[in-house]
């Protein structure tokens, strides 16, 4: 995968729109401690509290697996924390494209997938 440095693209906010603060995912869970149901909904929104898959990686996210479906063609899986995560696709040719992933210890927001397309070693796209 390409280096995306640079890349960053400004997100538009709309006027007068303010950020709601961060707050952590045990001070979630503690506000309305005394309606279970609120307590369910919560649980099944945020999953376990506490538990991690990773416990040892920094990481809040975590991608396990990522995996293309080239029409015409099997799909074909590989892990992105390796080295030499490239593949090659025909121009022209539709796919998609599945991602696995753990999110831990926060809640992402503003998650951004940066698909960067090179030929014969120039950048030509980038969605």
């Amino acid at each position: 995968m390409a280096d995306s440095k640079g890349a960053e693209e400004e997100l538009e906010v709309p006027e007068g729109y303010k950020a709601p603060e961060k707050k952590e995912l045990s001070e979630i869970m503690a506000m309305d401690a005394g309606d279970d149901s609120l307590a369910k909904y919560k649980a099944s929104l945020l999953g376990p509290v506490g538990k991690e898959p990773f416990p040892t990686d920094p990481r809040n996210l975590i991608v396990e697996k990522f995996t293309v479906f080239p029409e015409g063609r099997e799909p074909f899986s590989f892990d992105p924390n390796k080295a030499g995560f490239r593949f090659t696709i025909k121009e022209g040719t539709p796919f998609t494209i599945e991602m696995s992933f753990y999110v831990q210890r926060d809640i992402v927001a503003g998650l951004k997938y940066l698909n960067l397309v090179y030929k014969l070693g120039v950048r030509g796209d980038q969605d």
